[in-house]
């Protein structure tokens, strides 16, 4: 019988490092609607009690991409598509740091979710591609944006106009991943301790600040006011709506 595709949370008792387990085993861990739906409601609702949280798939691997048996359709239906969006951007305004733990493989829109976290850690022999062009299929603009915004034009030909398969060593070089180990559980120890020891609304301003500036676009009104009172004497960072649409 199979498994249910899912998300497993995991944290020890006192640790605060929360877990997100991508568990669907029948299909290579890929996204299905509910497992980025729960990712997003997840990030969404961080109670002070967590201060990292990790993305990592079962079975030692990471994710084969978006489940494409739900259909790929616009994010008009509520389908993946508009989930995958939720989640990406869930991750991109979490106040605490995100993540992306990477064995194995790392495929299509697994790719577009690890390029959004914080971190990005692979372990070898870990793999990275986008194999749309192989077969056949145009991949969305939102993935060419949110890719061009994270790495080099160069990177990002490579993986969608040429179809390359990277090792973790060409990921490394490419900006792709940040760190290379030889276990997750060397990765976990090695940044956990660091990220718990940052303070979580200074992260969550500069986070935001560089977003912006990734897009050359400004912070809002709200947001520059709130930093302004951390920088005097600390408060909370508002993610709120999309400040293009506040201008």
């Amino acid at each position: 019988m199979s498994e249910p595709a899912r998300i497993d949370r995991e944290r020890d008792d006192g640790s605060r490092v929360l877990t997100l387990w991508l568990v669907n085993r029948d299909r290579a861990n890929a996204l299905s609607q509910g497992m980025l739906t729960t990712i997003a409601d997840t990030l969404d609702s961080i109670d002070d009690e967590v201060g990292v949280i990790v993305l990592r798939g079962a079975a030692g691997r990471f994710s084969s991409g978006v489940d494409l048996s739900q259909g790929t359709s616009s994010a008009k239906d509520g389908s993946v598509q508009g989930v995958l969006d939720r989640a990406i951007e869930a991750i991109r305004t979490c106040p605490v740091p995100v993540v992306a733990l990477i064995e194995r493989h790392c495929i299509g829109a697994a790719v577009e979710v690890a390029v959004n976290c914080d971190l990005r850690v692979a372990v070898r022999p870990a793999r990275f591609e986008i194999p749309a062009i192989r077969i056949g299929r145009v991949y969305r603009s939102a993935g060419y944006e949110a890719l061009l915004r994270r790495l080099s034009p160069t990177a990002v030909r490579r993986l969608l106009l040429l179809g390359e398969r990277l090792s973790a060593e060409d990921a490394l070089a490419a900006g792709l991943v940040d760190r290379l180990y030889d276990t997750a559980e060397e990765a976990l120890e090695t940044i956990a301790g660091h990220l718990l020891e940052l303070p979580r609304e200074t992260f969550h301003a500069q986070k935001l600040a560089l977003d912006a500036a990734l897009e050359s676009r400004s912070l809002s009104a709200e947001q520059h006011r709130a930093i302004s009172d951390l920088r005097r004497h600390g408060a909370a960072i508002p993610t709120g709506e999309d400040p293009r649409d506040q201008h």
